[in-house]
């Protein structure tokens, strides 16, 4: 092969080897709404399925964490999304019922603390691109009894909306340097392989959020072991 044409060949690979490399970097920028800021280059698929990555700190491990501190969640409605917001019970309720899925998951093995320190991860967690439909208000919804009041406020964001669409970001900082420890990126409803009566529900998504929690408790505690 002359030096010409080894030449052209080695500028194509490159060519071709920085491309992938770009292509691979704006799909990690890309996949989210801006609630995580620099998302790290090294981003990888993650084995709970498509349109999920993650990444975690080559240099700090989980066995560094007995407690968790859980950060109020952070809601992004979707742009298209019919319903532009949630009512102030139903966010109460649906942050409620997200708080409590991950505690019950890790408690009392791994405490849910109100303040940042050692031994503290600290887990920034949203729903982003959330579509969001009404459903219709009949008569008991509007006019609701007393003794119902405890009962329609605890499961408000169910029963007042439907959830279309959402992806689930979480990212864990060291709870004394702020440092980040690892990063979740969920694109459930886009995930390959559902059916459109699955496509998403409030309880597909509880689901998906009890196996990240309880992913998370047997990553914390084979950390501990080690």
């Amino acid at each position: 092969m002359n030096s010409a044409r080894l030449s052209n060949l080695t500028l194509a690979l490159s060519l071709a080897a920085a491309l992938t490399a770009a292509s691979a970097t704006t799909f990690a920028q890309s996949s989210t709404s801006g609630f995580i800021q620099n998302l790290p280059a090294d981003m990888k698929a993650d084995p709970a399925g498509p349109g999920t990555m993650r990444w975690q700190s080559p240099t700090t491990g989980l066995g560094a964490y007995s407690k968790i501190l859980l950060e109020p969640l952070t809601i992004y409605i979707a742009p298209d999304s019919e319903e532009k917001g949630l009512d102030p019970e139903a966010l109460k309720s649906l942050s409620d019922w997200f708080r409590q899925i991950i505690i019950d998951k890790l408690e009392p093995a791994y405490p849910v603390v109100d303040k940042p320190g050692p031994g503290v991860l600290v887990l920034r967690p949203a729903l982003t691109n959330l579509q969001l439909t009404s459903k219709s208000r009949g008569l008991l919804q509007t006019v609701t009894p007393v003794g119902w009041i405890v009962y329609a406020a605890r499961d408000a964001h169910s029963k007042r909306y439907s959830v279309d669409k959402a992806s689930l970001e979480v990212e864990a900082l060291d709870g004394v340097s702020g440092e980040r420890v690892a990063v979740l990126i969920d694109r459930a409803p886009e995930k390959s392989g559902l059916r459109e009566e699955q496509y998403l529900n409030w309880t597909f998504l509880e689901n998906t959020l009890n196996f990240y929690a309880g992913r998370l408790r047997n990553n914390l505690d084979a950390a501990q072991k080690k």
